[in-house]
């Protein structure tokens, strides 16, 4: 028995061993490899001083589960502060760490901000793997279903994940066609993501009409909030200021919302006031 057990063990791959990540230093090199794998590039964007992504080094990647995990993509560690800043100013990666899950062209398809446990962790890099080999089969189908309201829903995430406006906004207008009543309970969401999206590139005037349609699908008090509270800020920053009070002073009236929300929407109602 002993002697089958030894041989069985010289057959087993190398990486059957592996005790720590693999992690790569070179953004370039890395997207080669995912191009050669068909891999997605897991990059984490750390600094020598953030206690965060020491505790993500500790209790996360030395998670026996997240090693093996980690197979599944080709992992790269970049120093914001010292060969990493064209890449992390490039992903606009603004607190440490940051973990993106990019494919080989260096679009994104999934994003950790902040220091999370490894179950979380491995949840979201699971969805971002599930989206990349998702995609073509998403696009496909939406093409022979244009009423498939979820599919739409998920592209539309994609796409703003990826940054690409116009792709998320025709996934967006196929979901508002096949479902202009909210029926599937996905419009919010979606129209959240598009929005998000827009501001982001400070197109608060494209960005406003979205979050509008957003508040009008919402169904849930806290959903309400958080458009009343988007709205607000494209106002502020579109110099609308007693447009943006009064969107927060109708959001702040409502009942059975979260707590915290409360207090954020009360904290920017503060910071718009002083404007």
């Amino acid at each position: 028995m002993r002697k089958l057990l030894f041989i069985a063990l010289l057959f087993l791959p190398s990486t059957a061993f592996a005790s720590t990540i693999p992690w790569g230093h070179s953004l370039k090199q890395a997207e080669a490899e995912a191009r050669r794998t068909h891999k997605l590039v897991m990059v984490d964007f750390y600094t020598s001083w953030c206690q965060y992504c020491k505790l993500l080094d500790a209790n996360v990647y030395s998670n026996p589960q997240m090693i093996q995990k980690a197979r599944q993509v080709v992992p790269v560690k970049l120093d914001a502060e010292h060969g990493g800043e064209a890449a992390a100013m490039h992903y606009q990666v603004q607190g440490f760490p940051t973990v993106l899950f990019l494919d080989s062209s260096g679009s994104p398809f999934g994003r950790i901000t902040g220091y999370v446990d490894a179950p979380q962790f491995m949840q979201i890099m699971q969805h971002s793997l599930t989206s990349y080999h998702t995609l073509p089969l998403l696009q496909q189908r939406l093409r022979q279903h244009p009423s498939d309201t979820s599919t739409a829903a998920r592209l539309v995430n994609i796409y703003a994940m990826q940054g690409n406006s116009t792709q998320a906004l025709t996934a967006l207008h196929s979901l508002l066609h096949a479902d202009p009543h909210n029926h599937s309970g996905k419009v919010c969401s979606a129209c959240f993501e598009m929005g998000r999206l827009y501001a982001q590139h400070n197109q608060f005037a494209k960005a406003r009409p979205v979050f509008v349609r957003a508040l009008q699908a919402a169904a849930l008090p806290n959903d309400k909030l958080l458009a009343h509270m988007l709205i607000a800020i494209c106002d502020a920053s579109l110099h609308q200021k007693q447009a943006a009070l009064s969107q927060l002073h109708t959001g702040i009236a409502m009942q059975n919302v979260n707590p915290g929300l409360h207090q954020q929407a009360e904290a920017l109602q503060q910071q718009i006031s002083r404007l």
